[in-house]
């Protein structure tokens, strides 16, 4: 007959208030980052887009050359006079205009400073001019007809009615870091833009770039180092013995052996290192005949620290065969 008591270890739950208390969970630190990664994808998706809004100075500078060129070309075909594309202040602007009479241009090398100030008269006026206002966008390199032009103040590029126009090549870059190569074909007049490497060119990742491969590579390691730490707490919960005193109370409860009022105490064969000890008194002891309940109270010890109060246990055990021990 076995009657499980209250526990003797004093009551130390939490109170009411903790329990509430602890019911209000915050973020983890995982959590936070995967939030921090996922706006940052966002926005390294959103700075594309308004990277387009804004075109980069080389690239407007770029677009605004072949407009000029495909607008002198069509313009020379439609209106069957010659028309020139003038860059003056080293390429800072760019403006199509009706090639003066009598001016051959850059074909045999005459000087461009006759047409640099344009038409006194408005004869040739511009019909086409673009501003490149960002001082990073310089010109490198600028030879039309195998000439190199990049000391003259003005530079003009011939296109015909037949849609012929000068052989030009030049490089454009911005702050040396980027580059694009220029080209106009003199047997069909048609401009093209290739990039190509400048010394620097070489690109270092944004601090964006950084950012977001910081932030994925965090997440990736916390992910695996809670798993870790999971599977190790696992293991070690596994790994981790707990005897419990009702093993001693089911062998108490199932010898024959009879039971003596005072203090008792053994060991574990299964568990080394653990012991359990114990106090049988006789319950009821005051009746007038035997009742042959015993109050045992039990207790393991033992463990890595050896610490004590592993488990705790209280039962009445019916021994009649046990040695009843007189009042005093």
């Amino acid at each position: 007959m076995i009657r499980s008591a209250p526990s003797m270890i004093p009551p130390g739950g939490p109170s009411p208030s903790r329990a509430v208390g602890a019911g209000k969970r915050a973020f983890t630190l995982v959590e936070l980052l995967v939030a921090v990664t996922i706006g940052l994808l966002i926005l390294g998706l959103a700075v594309p887009v308004l990277r387009g809004i804004q075109r980069p100075p080389l690239t407007q500078a770029t677009k605004d050359f072949l407009d000029a060129c495909t607008h002198a070309r069509s313009r020379a075909i439609m209106e069957g006079s010659p028309t020139q594309l003038v860059i003056r202040d080293a390429g800072a602007e760019l403006s199509v205009e009706e090639a003066p009479d009598g001016i051959v241009g850059a074909t045999n090398g005459v000087a461009t400073e006759s047409f640099a100030s344009g038409d006194p008269q408005g004869r040739h006026a511009p019909s086409f001019t673009r501003r490149i206002d960002d001082p990073g966008v310089a010109f490198e390199s600028i030879v039309v007809n195998q000439r190199s032009f990049m000391d003259a103040p003005a530079t003009a590029v011939r296109f015909f009615p037949n849609g012929t126009a000068d052989q030009f090549d030049a490089v454009i870059s911005w702050r040396r870091s980027e580059a694009r190569h220029l080209t106009v074909e003199a047997m069909t007049g048609i401009a093209q833009v290739n990039s190509i490497c400048s010394p620097g060119s070489n690109k270092a990742f944004t601090l964006l770039e950084v950012a977001i491969a910081s932030a994925v590579l965090a997440v990736a390691l916390f992910a695996i180092l809670t798993l870790c730490a999971t599977n190790i707490r696992t293991a070690r919960a596994l790994g981790r013995v707990h005897v419990d005193a009702s093993s001693v109370a089911a062998m108490l409860s199932i010898t024959n052996k009879p039971l003596e009022p005072g203090p008792i105490n053994g060991t574990f064969e299964d568990y080394p290192g653990y012991s359990w000890t114990g106090n049988v008194s006789e319950y009821g002891f005051n009746s007038p005949e035997p009742t042959g309940l015993f109050l045992v109270e039990l207790e393991v010890v033992g463990g890595a620290k050896e610490r004590s109060g592993q488990s705790r246990m209280q039962f009445l055990l019916y021994s009649p065969n046990s040695v009843r021990r007189a009042s005093r």
